[in-house]
């Protein structure tokens, strides 16, 4: 199975972290493959799912992939992976549980098995959990139970619409249980359109229907959506049903359909009258058995059924590329689930020139069309960025840009400018449009949606207890944030502190959280003076210039823990020292050690936390000693049969490289040395030197604590950036020339 270019992007960017990612990637665009790829990857994966439907759609792609897994779910989900297999071409896959590995399962099967004590899968043990449609996984529901249960896991979700229905945000740090926010790099922005010029998403037309339904009359709920019981008396009132089989005789007579209801009995009662009218239609639910379900939607498939009604079935991850058509009966409120709906159609298939939507409730007025672009983010809810105004054509309904004269659908002729006023009941503030004007407004509304970003993204907190994320100007603004707060206080217009904040120096360097928000943290301003004055103090030089004279007395390497360890190897060669200390996890370590040129002796190893590390969280005594520390039984066994391949090159000879290995945990919540000031100082001071190299200066403290130590040391970057952003930062917030 060969993954696309983006598909491809977004393995590669998770496949080496150790972060908990969620993945967007839109309905339709293949998410299943990449998390069959991952899986494969994996030591231990379990592949999680909430419906039944769902697990045999990720079981058929695991068979793809070869992968050959287990199916924790019941025996009919198993039974129905092993057809859905047979159906795609592939030999089984499915392997009993005792012996497996990899599982597809379902997230309500691996609870009820482990309170039984009867799940296949040690949760002790460093698991792979890949979550699909992951943007319901918070900590207040049974995904959170699950991360509770799988303490040591990774956590990697996908879905086309990484927001929740209230509103709320899924970082880890507001009760979601994600750290970043994974997109393909081609895809970030016009992601649809992009998809859709690819062939990957099928073209679409948008026909909307006046309903006339009475929006006053309806509730929003818990959920953040229009509560049914509104939805069915709005709906009592209108004609939508008997609409709805007119408008699919005209607009897709003979395609499959699907009709999103908003209960049992309006799904029942839309499936009667599609039948009354000849139209072959069924409708299913969730009170219906997983076989009958299983039975109706392969009819469907097979064309037997054209017009499938359902509440809240074909949504999320509904693998069906057979759909051609959308009929939209239930108004929602919820833009990821309208975003939901509208992927079922836009998959495309052999012969389908188009996708139809047909609209009979006003979900486009209020959402956007399909194509419309998004800015996802794990803190902020979505919403769409309108940039060309559209309006349906007065006789044949069909959305189309307003600037055109006629309907380009049935050759209408366009009221909205032959008025200045929009047909039916649509209103668009809009009294005279041109192809320039329309181009103006579209690089306007670009503009206005960079403005509302950086204003609705600068945060000043007034208090200790915000975070900053690592890098070199990133914990140095630990040190300068309280006084900085307090100038921008001061500031009229605060959203120029991000416009300074996203230049290419500060971008690159992690300033501030992920979302590039600026956030700091720190309990007293009055140390400003001290820090400033320890970072005049070190000496920061180029890499050329350090590269030609890159000796020392000590290496002190703390490299970025997604970096590979082949990578790590060859930048260590272009430096010259008698000891290394080398910050890495595991893996770094197993891949670096056979491709250096160098034999190591190990004075300790750390994995996962400090050894012997008191309650009163006093620091250990770090000093030259032989031994070796663990957190994890599986971490040990690893380094003891790495030890036996290479136990004839663990000699402290003189000339080689006294090394201090730290492997971090999996998921690397825990604190690790680099970020812990006195513990690197108690290290550096263990060693007779005079000089240290730090190769790429990630936390900052290499230099403090060679400072305190009264050591040079060489910082190395790849240019003169940190130098040039801390010297303009300094002066940004009142201290001149200080750096």
């Amino acid at each position: 199975m060969k993954l696309r270019d983006y598909q491809a992007n977004i393995l590669s960017q998770v496949a080496t972290a150790t972060t908990n990612d969620l993945v967007q990637l839109d309905t339709g665009a293949g998410k299943t493959p990449v998390e069959a790829a991952l899986a494969k990857r994996a030591e231990r994966c379990i592949v999680l799912a909430h419906r039944n439907l769902l697990i045999s759609q990720i079981s058929e792609k695991l068979a793809a992939a070869g992968v050959f897994h287990g199916v924790i779910g019941t025996e009919h989900t198993r039974r129905r992976c092993m057809i859905d297999q047979r159906r795609g071409g592939y030999q089984n896959h499915i392997i009993a549980d005792e012996g497996a590995t990899v599982f597809a399962a379902s997230v309500q099967s691996v609870l009820a098995r482990h309170h039984r004590h009867r799940l296949p899968a040690d949760p002790s043990l460093p698991w792979l959990l890949i979550v699909d449609e992951a943007h319901h996984a918070i900590k207040d529901n049974m995904w959170g139970k699950l991360a509770e249960i799988f303490q040591n896991a990774r956590i990697v979700g996908f879905t086309a619409t990484p927001a929740r229905a209230d509103g709320q945000s899924l970082s880890i740090e507001k009760e979601g249980l994600f750290e970043r926010l994974v997109q393909a790099d081609t895809l970030k922005n016009d992601s649809v359109q992009t998809l859709i010029e690819k062939g990957c998403l099928s073209p679409f037309r948008v026909w909307s229907i006046p309903s006339y339904i009475d929006d006053l009359a309806l509730r929003i709920g818990a959920n953040g959506d229009y509560t049914v019981p509104s939805l069915e008396v709005a709906l009592s009132k209108s004609q939508i049903v008997g609409d709805a089989v007119t408008e699919y005789r005209r607009l897709a007579d003979g395609k499959r359909a699907v009709a999103m209801c908003v209960s049992i009995k309006n799904a029942e009662k839309a499936a009667e009258e599609f039948r009354a009218a000849g139209i072959p239609a069924a409708h299913i639910s969730s009170k219906m058995g997983a076989i009958e379900i299983a039975r109706r939607v392969d009819a469907f498939r097979a064309r037997e059924i054209l017009v499938l009604c359902n509440v809240d079935m074909v949504g999320e991850g509904f693998d069906l590329p057979g759909i051609e058509a959308l009929i939209m009966l239930r108004k929602t409120a919820s833009l990821t689930a309208y975003r939901q709906w509208i992927g079922r159609a836009l998959r495309p298939m052999e012969g389908k020139s188009y996708a139809v939507i047909i609209d009979h409730v006003g979900n486009v007025v209020r959402h956007g069309l399909p194509d419309d672009h998004i800015a996802w983010s794990l803190d902020f809810p979505a919403s769409p960025r309108f940039l060309v105004p559209r309006c349906p054509c007065s006789e044949c309904r069909i959305w189309y840009e307003a600037w055109r004269a006629s309907c380009p659908n049935c050759g209408a002729q366009n009221l909205l400018l032959l008025k200045g006023t929009p047909p039916g009941d649509y209103y668009l503030s809009i009294e005279k449009l041109s192809g320039e004007l329309i181009e103006s407004a579209r690089r306007q509304a670009a503009r206005n949606a960079e403005q509302d970003k950086l204003q609705r993204e600068v945060v000043l907190p007034a208090a200790a207890g915000c975070w900053v994320q690592s890098g070199t100007v990133g914990l140095l603004c630990r040190d300068l944030a309280n006084r900085m707060v307090e100038y921008l206080d001061g500031v009229e217009d605060q959203s120029m502190v991000n416009v300074f904040l996203e230049t290419t120096p500060c971008n690159r360097n992690n300033f501030g959280s992920r979302n590039s928000r600026f956030t700091t943290c720190g309990p007293s301003g009055q140390k400003i003076y001290s820090s400033v004055q320890k970072m005049a103090a070190i000496t920061l030089i180029e890499a050329d210039s350090a590269t030609q004279s890159g000796k020392a007395d000590l290496i002190f390497a703390d490299p970025p823990f997604d970096l590979p360890g082949d990578v790590l190897a060859e930048i260590l060669q272009r430096y010259d020292a008698p000891h290394l200390v080398l910050i890495a996890t595991m893996r770094q370590i197993l891949a670096f050690a056979p491709l250096s040129p160098w034999a190591f002796s190990f004075d300790f190893v750390l994995d996962g936390v400090m050894p012997k590390q008191s309650k009163s969280r006093q620091q250990p005594n770090y000093t030259h000693q032989t031994g070796a520390y663990f957190k994890k039984p599986e971490a040990k066994s690893a380094f003891d049969r790495y030890s036996r391949q290479r136990s004839d090159t663990f000699s402290a000879e003189p000339g080689y490289w006294p090394t201090i290995f730290h492997a971090p945990r999996q998921n690397v919540k825990a604190h690790g040395l680099a970020k812990n000031q006195a513990v690197i100082t108690d290290i550096l001071g263990s060693f007779t030197v005079r000089s240290v190299i730090d190769p790429f200066a990630g936390s900052g403290t290499t230099g403090m604590a060679a400072y305190d130590l009264g050591l040079d040391c060489l910082m190395i970057e790849k240019d003169s950036a940190h130098v040039a952003t801390i010297k303009k930062l300094l002066r940004f917030v009142g201290f001149g020339a200080t750096a």
